[in-house]
């Protein structure tokens, strides 16, 4: 939600050693991460808005057949424990499939800053990663830090 005033990191910890640098490069900004599952970011930041993209069946699947491919590892049980692990977060709970007609909600939620009927040509962008690579070191390290 790079928008306004407001910018996103994905996957911020990348170049951290310990939660302090991470908590000090996104500061004030957000980061569309899925490794904070791991850890208990309610705890860690009570009260900061969180939204968390729930997947289907069809789309876990999907997850998972790409992060095992992508790993060359059956990660079919650690995926889903992850997925469980989602559910219990605080925050505003969305379904993957329902992001497009939820779009002014989320904004709201997360950036709190005016919305604007425009904003909903993000529905028409095939935003794509360009590298899936982690910063393997940076999270070995951050989760250490815990």
């Amino acid at each position: 939600m790079s928008q306004s005033s407001t910018y996103c990191y994905h996957d911020g910890c990348n170049g951290c050693n310990n939660l302090n640098e991470y908590w000090n490069k996104v500061d004030g900004f957000g980061d569309s991460s899925t490794g904070l599952v791991l850890i208990d970011i309610n705890k860690l930041r009570p009260g900061a808005p969180i939204v968390i993209i729930d997947k289907n069946k069809k789309e876990l699947e999907r997850c998972i057949e790409f992060c095992c491919e992508v790993s060359g590892k059956d990660s079919r049980e650690y995926i889903l424990s992850l997925n469980e692990e989602l559910k219990k977060i605080e925050g505003l709970h969305v379904k993957q499939s329902e992001i497009d007609s939820n779009l002014e909600l989320i904004w709201k939620y997360l950036v709190k800053d005016k919305w604007d009927k425009r904003y909903l040509n993000m529905i028409n962008f095939n935003i794509q990663a360009i590298d899936l690579s982690i910063d393997e070191s940076a999270a070995k390290n951050l989760m250490g830090s815990i």
